[in-house]
């Protein structure tokens, strides 16, 4: 099976392979890794990948000579000239026509002899092999963004001649060819003009992600409190002047205004209120001019919490 159809249609999988040591898993999981950044092969020489997998030079030998036995990898040497002290180079790279892979099972097989394959239920709940990717290739490539989307929406934010949306269509595929569209389309939404052009989002990639990580992870909690005593003083001066202004409030209603204004928690207490405003039926006004103040924080108790009795 296609190893594309791993990363492109449910999302890169690792295959649980069948009784592998631990060096034998770290040369595929690299070759694997090599692959989805768009390497077929890897050219190299048995000490550099000792290196760089942190296995001595003759575990890596033998790891190499099992994978190809088992037809996971394929690989090959290169010419050494003749005399030459150099370690001869060798090209290896992954095996990903499943079928051809030579697996040792035991008699008896155990959870260590699986090979994790991409399933999908059909109608009757039993499993099949995924399709082909070439199956899946039409329907997926309607649903991708595509960098005709990306083009339109920064010409969108940007006011600009026919002559410019050629030269943003030409930077646009540029920035397809290197880079998510799906996240370029998220930077564009959120530096909008900030980003002049698309020529400059792909120079500076790099730059605008980390500085769209900072902003949008960024939370300011002073802000957050001076907006949250802005809103409280809001709601006690509204219930002040309610209880000035209007002659003909209850002697409960007035009670339930001097609470709000008195209290450490205002925006608490007038969701406490709020539950029992059938109660109070002149402060309907003072209700619904005030609603989007409440702050609710649980659903039961008393609707009116009073301060503490002075010492």
């Amino acid at each position: 099976m296609d190893i594309e159809l791993f990363k492109g249609a449910s999302g890169f999988k690792v295959l649980a392979m069948a009784r592998l040591d631990a060096c034998e898993y770290a040369i595929l999981l690299y070759l694997l890794h090599c692959r989805s950044s768009g390497f077929q092969e890897v050219v190299s020489t048995e000490v550099d990948l000792s290196n760089l997998l942190g296995y001595p030079k003759d575990e890596i030998e033998r790891a190499l000579k099992t994978l190809q036995d088992k037809s996971m990898i394929m690989f090959r040497y290169g010419k050494s000239t003749p005399g030459s002290q150099s370690t001869p180079s060798l090209s290896v790279g992954f095996q990903f026509d499943i079928s051809k892979w030579k697996l040792e099972l035991a008699a008896q097989p155990t959870h260590q002899d699986a090979i994790v394959y991409p399933f999908a239920r059909d109608a009757h709940g039993s499993f099949l092999l995924v399709p082909p990717v070439e199956e899946h290739s039409n329907a997926a490539a309607k649903k991708r963004p595509s960098w005709k989307g990306l083009s339109e929406l920064f010409q969108e934010i940007h006011t600009m001649s026919p002559d410019q949306g050629i030269q943003v269509n030409l930077e646009a595929q540029l920035i397809a060819k290197s880079h998510p569209v799906e996240q370029a389309l998220l930077l564009v939404r959120h530096f909008r003009t900030r980003i002049p052009s698309l020529a400059l989002l792909a120079g500076s990639w790099q730059h605008y992600a980390e500085l769209y990580e900072s902003e949008t992870q960024k939370i300011d909690l002073f802000e957050a409190k001076d907006r949250h005593l802005h809103i409280e003083q809001i709601l006690r001066d509204s219930a002040a002047q309610w209880g000035q202004e209007i002659e003909t409030l209850s002697v409960d209603e007035r009670e339930v205004l001097r609470v709000i204004v008195s209290h450490p928690h205002p925006r608490r207490q007038l969701f406490w209120a709020y539950q029992l405003r059938m109660q109070y039926p002149n402060l309907h006004g003072f209700f619904q001019e005030n609603a989007d103040k409440m702050l609710a924080i649980t659903s039961t108790g008393t609707p009116v919490k009073w301060l503490p009795s002075e010492p």
